[in-house]
């Protein structure tokens, strides 16, 4: 089975690399693909996974090329380049705390032990003594037999 591939669109990148839509998705197929390497993908499967020509997909990697975000080696292989990385990691969603969240007073605890023993607080009982109330075995009935003393 295939792994599905997939493009996410971040409209302040776009807007800040000022490129169309077909140039971004192409810049981010590059960058997901040379993590740490040169992206290999021939010319004529990266336009046919993009639904477009491959002359139009050489005019779009000169372009690229051009403007700074892409960078070929001599094989041919293409990278992004730091300024394509900047301006991506510069908009990326980063989970941000609020100042003032974390109510833990300066030099106090920074988490306190988990009290199970709710039970116990107001009657004063073991936990033991609690578990046995709740799970005590009910008696078991045994469903009477007739017995039919004529044979």
């Amino acid at each position: 089975m295939q792994e599905d591939l997939y493009a996410l669109l971040k409209y302040r990148v776009l807007e800040q690399l000022d490129v169309s839509i077909a140039e971004y998705f192409y810049l981010d197929m590059v960058h997901q693909l040379s993590h740490n390497r040169w992206c290999t993908k021939s010319v004529e499967e990266a336009a046919k996974h993009m639904r477009i020509t491959s002359r139009g997909l050489q005019k779009m990697r000169t372009r690229l090329i051009d403007a700074g975000y892409l960078r070929r080696n001599i094989k041919g292989h293409l990278k992004t380049t730091d300024k394509y990385f900047d301006i991506v990691t510069a908009n990326r969603g980063v989970n941000k705390v609020r100042r003032g969240v974390n109510k833990v007073p300066p030099g106090g605890e920074q988490s306190s032990y988990k009290n199970n023993n709710r039970m116990t607080e107001n009657t004063g009982a073991s936990a033991s003594e609690v578990l046995n109330r709740l799970y005590k075995p009910k008696p078991t009935v045994l469903p009477r037999y007739v017995v039919d003393e004529r044979a």
